[in-house]
């Protein structure tokens, strides 16, 4: 009897969960979407579209007589299986093979991969020497988006405002993460969505290891209700931290073999923490060009709160080291493993169950729970020197359309939901953290804003919180650069 009562209590809690995500997700977020019969009506008689036969908008007749689209990638893993990888057998690699040769089918190409670079700074150093050099090596560039950026400044990529083939009214394309990325409202170098499986690897969550959750007197499902409510925030996250630690061999110093509440590094975490805390560090005027937004009263409060969290709480561990983040948590060493999706792929052995959640509010008061999605996710642009632009950017199209198609259902659906997760409510919290994901531009454009966008991870590392002594020490650069990248668009093609 107590067992069919969890489980009652446990679907009630997921439908609950459903509802409330569902309602909460933004119509310009990079979220799974639908297609009505009338767009104009939000009426509950639209009849949605199952996302495999959702059309696109590219001519049924397009035919490039057998043309050969070559996209540039770094040579890693997880860019091979989001570009081209081999059948193997896994769901997600066999989904991306079978989406490109329906691609080259139906447009007449052949896409040829081309890897090379052992990771984004040596892609980028490739990228550069052939594009600035006028060499007609790649169509198509899929780049990590902290090395591509930078490369736009300097008139390396062109303007996809130009294409008759990209159709950023789809729902495969990411519509505010993509207007995040430009000045103005006249230029788009840049694009991401469903075809970005990196993009979806980065995204901000929070795991939690269930039995450690249970043993300090929450049940599991207690957790997601805590989400639900809104009422997951820092308190709550320091406060299940500080009840987590434990001196496991008594010798009263914190060391890593300790038990935590979490582990956090200076680097990478304190993205992920400051950019969903409902902090804006970026503002816009009515023609798109952005200011910077940084000394705020919000930001220096926050700033102080989570200084108190890293620094001034027992439950947590600061190490710069990410595996033993992971590791610790997979043996039982920690509550909180705060990190991205990406994780779920160090998991897999872990014995005890665990749930994904996001990252908290900041307090109640803030609106909605946010993600970031890490500035190592690949985003697609077109070089200059490329000689075909409209099979380049057909080709884009129709990748992204049937990554939304069929590639995301087999990566999103059954990987990261079903392999990796492992309940039901996760795969709720997975769809909610996806369709708050996000960038800022400052974050996005931070290594030519004088590390502005990463003002958090200066502060953290230099164990201070105080944000008016280090936005002063970078603020005049920060504004000269912006100045620079707003000159520097002003005189790329329109």
């Amino acid at each position: 009897m107590r067992d069919k009562k969890r489980f009652i209590a446990a679907s009630l809690l997921l439908a609950l969960l459903v509802a409330a995500f569902s309602a909460c997700a933004g119509s310009d977020a990079p979220v799974d979407q639908t297609i009505e019969s009338d767009t104009s009506s939000n009426s509950a008689e639209t009849t949605e579209m199952p996302r495999e036969l959702t059309p696109d908008s590219l001519p049924d007749d397009l035919d490039f007589d057998g043309m050969t689209v070559r996209i540039s990638s770094r040579d890693v893993d997880i860019n091979v299986q989001e570009i081209s990888p081999e059948l193997t057998g896994d769901i997600v690699d066999d989904a991306v093979y079978s989406r490109n040769r329906m691609v080259e089918e139906r447009l007449n190409i052949t896409i040829e991969a081309i890897f090379r670079g052992a990771d984004s700074t040596q892609h980028g150093q490739i990228l550069r020497n052939s594009i600035t050099a006028g060499s007609d090596d790649f169509d198509i560039v899929s780049g990590s988006q902290w090395i591509v950026l930078p490369q736009a400044l300097e008139g390396m990529y062109m303007n996809l405002n130009h294409s008759n083939y990209i159709d950023l009214s789809q729902p495969w394309w990411w519509q505010h993460y993509i207007d995040e990325l430009k000045i103005g409202k006249t230029k788009t170098f840049f694009l991401n969505g469903d075809l970005s499986l990196t993009s979806i690897q980065n995204m901000s969550c929070i795991f939690f290891n269930k039995k450690m959750i249970d043993d300090l007197g929450t049940p599991p499902d207690d957790m997601y209700k805590l989400v639900l409510d809104g009422k997951w925030t820092y308190d709550e996250l320091g406060k299940y931290a500080k009840m987590a630690y434990r001196d496991i061999n008594g010798d009263s110093t914190r060391d890593e073999n300790d038990i935590y509440g979490f582990m956090a590094r200076t680097s990478t975490e304190p993205d992920h923490f400051v950019y969903t805390a409902g902090n804006v560090m970026c503002t816009r005027d009515e023609d798109g060009i952005p200011s910077l937004n940084v000394l705020t009263d919000y930001f220096v409060g926050y700033m102080q709160t989570l200084y108190n969290l890293y620094y001034n709480n027992e439950g947590v561990y600061v190490t710069p080291d990410e595996s033993l983040m992971r590791s610790r948590f997979a043996e039982g060493g920690t509550l909180f493993l705060i990190n991205r999706f990406i994780s779920c792929n160090y998991l897999r052995d872990m014995k005890d169950e665990y749930g994904i959640i996001p990252f908290p509010k900041y307090t109640e008061q803030q609106k909605s729970y946010e993600a970031l999605v890490h500035d190592s996710a690949t985003v697609y642009c077109i070089p200059v020197t490329c000689q075909q632009f409209d099979e380049a950017t057909a080709t884009l199209e129709l990748l992204c359309a049937q990554s939304y198609r069929t590639v995301i259902p087999a990566y999103y659906e059954m990987a990261l939901k079903v392999k990796y997760a492992r309940d039901s409510t996760a795969a709720v919290t997975i769809d909610m953290i996806k369709s708050v994901a996000r960038t800022d531009f400052i974050y996005a454009y931070n290594y030519a804003l004088n590390n502005a966008g990463l003002i958090c991870r200066t502060l953290l590392g230099n164990k201070s919180a105080d944000v008016a002594s280090e936005w002063a020490r970078v603020q005049k650069g920060a504004e000269k650069g912006l100045q620079d990248i707003i000159e520097m668009y002003s005189k790329l093609e329109d």
